[in-house]
């Protein structure tokens, strides 16, 4: 029987094992088959080593967590779960094998032939890239990118974050409650908001 997030936060945030085996019992299937789809070079082994890992970095951060939304629990774990699959690929050497970057958009707009203008493609890749997973060598806008999705509400990060993470719109839109149509419109828009912040923030 699946049980209500708000009850597996509750437990996790008393320290109670009930938490952990409610966690398990609720998220251990959908990740493997989501991770299944998503990340098609990762092996089973690999799934269930990062699985445990989300797991424990769940636990680790639930008194940071606030439960704002229905879905925000389950956002949650989904987004850790994601950006650990990537980590793992980047460190085996192995993201080329699941994304070539020509636009983290689902459904790219720029030229006459489809081509996205080197700054869209630009500010895409440092999202991915930076944001992400961040590196000493970071590029120099990077801590702002930071700062803007820091300061976006819950949904708005999401589709932002999952929009430049390459997930399907018609996923997201379930995400956070919008028709599926409107998630290329909330992205355009957060991207424009953010070259808009970038450009009022240079050098500052």
């Amino acid at each position: 029987m699946k049980i209500q997030d708000s009850l597996i936060v509750d437990e996790l945030k008393r320290d109670s094992s009930l938490g952990i085996t409610h966690l398990a019992g609720n998220y251990q299937d959908r990740l493997y088959y989501w991770g299944r789809r998503q990340f098609k070079t990762l092996n089973d082994y690999d799934l269930l080593e990062i699985i445990d890992d989300t797991f424990m970095r769940v636990i680790e951060k639930i008194d940071s967590f606030q439960l704002k939304s229905e879905k925000g629990f389950k956002n949650w774990v989904f987004t850790i779960f994601s950006r650990m699959c990537i980590d793992h690929l980047k460190k085996e050497g192995r993201i080329a094998e699941y994304i070539q970057i020509q636009s983290l958009d689902n459904n790219p707009s720029g030229t006459h032939n489809g081509t996205l203008s080197s700054v869209q493609l630009e500010l895409d890749k440092k999202i991915f890239h930076d944001y992400f997973s961040p590196k000493l060598e970071e590029h120099p806008l990077a801590p702002k990118v930071r700062e803007f999705l820091d300061a976006l509400d819950e949904k708005n990060q999401i589709i932002l974050n999952a929009c430049a993470d390459g997930y399907p719109h018609q996923e997201i839109a379930q995400w956070v409650g919008i028709p599926f149509a409107h998630v290329k419109v909330y992205y355009s828009r957060l991207k424009k908001r953010l070259e808009k912040y970038l450009i009022e923030t240079e050098g500052a």
